[in-house]
C-alpha cells in the first residue's frame, strides 16, 4: 500500500506492480538537490499513478522506491528490515543518547535540524545553570561541543557490543537459517547506529581542535 498526500487530501491505496518496488535511499547528491520524494505520484485525476524514473535506466537496472526517509528505525518498524548506509547516501538516522550517558537527566535525541538544535540548547542551558553563564560565547559553545561529543562515546561504552563485533557476526550469518533475515535487520540497524555515533563524536573532535562551534550535529 502507498501512502499520497496532495496537501488537499490523504489516502492510502494499493497499486498493483508499483507495489512490487523494492526500497533504496536516493544517493547524496540528489538529496542535496532536494529530490528526495518517491518518483511515484497521485495522477491529477486522483485515479491513477505514475512512476516515473530520476534518471536513464540501463536494461536489467532494477527500478526502485524510496519507502521513507527518517532512517533505519523507521524502516524497521514498518517493514522489518534495515539497510547499511553507504558513502553515496545522506543519512536520516535518530540517535538517542540515553540519560546515563548524557550530564543531563534526560534523553537527548539527534538526527535531524530540530532535534539536533534541540540537545545543543539543552546542553547550553545544563552548563550556564552550572555556573557558566559568566563565560565568553566561545568558551560556552567549546562546553557544549565536549559535552556532546562525550555522551556520544558513552552511549557507545554503554552499549553491550561494539560496531565491529556486530559487523564480524552480521557477516557470518547464515542465509539459509530461519531467523537469519530478522537477526540480520537487528545487526544492520546497530552497526548503522555505532557508525553515526562514532563520527558525530569525530565530528565534534574535530570542531573543537580547529575552534569551531557546533550548529547542528549532522
Amino acid at each position: 500500500a502507498m501512502f499520497f498526500d496532495t496537501g488537499v487530501s490523504r489516502r492510502m491505496s494499493l497499486v498493483p506492480v508499483v507495489d512490487l518496488a523494492n526500497h533504496r535511499t536516493p544517493p547524496r547528491r540528489s538529496a542535496m538537490d532536494g529530490e528526495l520524494l518517491e518518483p511515484v505520484a497521485l495522477g491529477s485525476d486522483g485515479e491513477s499513478v505514475a512512476l516515473v524514473a530520476r534518471s536513464d535506466l540501463r536494461t536489467g537496472e532494477e527500478v526502485c522506491l524510496t519507502y521513507r526517509h527518517e532512517g533505519n528505525g523507521q524502516l524497521l518498524l514498518h517493514y522489518g528490515f534495515a539497510e547499511m548506509i553507504c558513502a553515496d547516501q545522506p543519512c536520516f538516522e535518530t540517535l538517542r543518547l540515553g540519560a546515563s550517558s548524557t550530564p543531563l537527566a534526560a534523553a537527548l535525541h539527534l538526527g535531524s535540524d530540530e532535534a539536533d538544535a534541540a540537545a545543543l540548547a539543552a546542553l547550553r542551558r545544563h552548563l550556564v545553570d552550572g555556573g557558566a553563564e559568566g563565560e565568553a560565547a566561545s568558551a560556552l559553545d567549546t562546553g557544549v561541543c565536549s559535552a556532546l561529543a562525550a555522551a556520544c562515546e558513552a552511549e557507545l561504552r554503554r552499549m553491550p557490543t561494539s560496531e565491529e563485533e556486530d559487523a564480524r557476526e552480521l557477516a557470518s550469518l547464515s542465509l539459509s537459517a530461519d531467523d537469519a533475515g530478522r537477526r540480520r535487520s537487528a545487526l544492520t540497524f546497530r552497526v548503522v547506529q555505532k557508525a553515526q555515533l562514532a563520527r558525530v563524536a569525530q565530528m565534534l573532535h574535530s570542531l573543537l581542535a580547529c575552534g569551531g562551534a557546533p550548529t547542528a550535529a549532522q
